[in-house]
């Protein structure tokens, strides 16, 4: 095997590591509770992907004293733009019951009610902040958009106050992303595209 398969492998096995490790992160059961358990709670989710990235990219503390903060505010903004961008699963389907009992009825619908499709923040955008405007402005979005007496001028007016915060959340991690981008190597960058922080 010549040096640059072996190379190749390397890079594979790692960008595999690092693609599991994002896949699980959502899965993960949460820390037990202080006092609770046996041994130190583990640290949070995006933590963990924190500490596999920098074990990856670099070995020098200075240079990871750089890429540190850029990663972790592009990490932040994703977690706070989930209110507005990441979907919901689809519910789950109700556990099997024992012998012939039937399942309980489904709620009927409100006819009227327009179905918030996203997920909840893992991160809550500090008060001020675009993606809190964001946020907020697409709550009230589906508030309106669910009363069938909401006027015309009302949702044309919010949807474009949403268009208009979202597309600066856009700008805003765009940018983020195009500094981190300035500062690192190509196998660098790719590790974090598979970690979901560079696209």
């Amino acid at each position: 095997m010549t040096k640059l398969q072996i190379c190749s492998l390397r890079i594979a096995c790692v960008l595999i590591g690092v693609g599991a490790l994002c896949m699980a992160q959502d899965n993960l059961p949460p820390a037990p509770p202080d006092g609770r358990g046996r041994g130190t709670p583990p640290p949070p989710p995006e933590q963990r992907l924190l500490d596999r990235i920098s074990t990856l990219i670099t070995n020098d503390p200075n240079e990871w004293s750089v890429l540190e903060p850029k990663i972790r505010a592009i990490q932040q903004m994703l977690q706070q733009r989930e209110r507005f961008t990441k979907a919901k699963p689809p519910p789950q389907p109700h556990p099997a019951r024992r012998g012939d009992e039937p399942p309980p009825p489904e709620p009927e619908p409100d006819p009227n009610l327009i179905v918030d499709i996203k997920v909840g923040p893992n991160g809550q955008a500090p008060p001020g902040s675009i993606n809190h405007l964001a946020g907020e402005t697409y709550a009230r979005l589906v508030m309106l958009a669910s009363n069938p007496n909401t006027g015309q001028g009302d949702l044309v007016s919010t949807l474009n106050a949403f268009r208009a915060a979202r597309a600066q959340s856009d700008a805003e991690l765009a940018k983020a992303r195009a500094e981190l981008r300035q500062l690192v190597t190509t196998r660098q960058e790719i590790i974090l595209v598979v970690a979901g922080i560079l696209d």
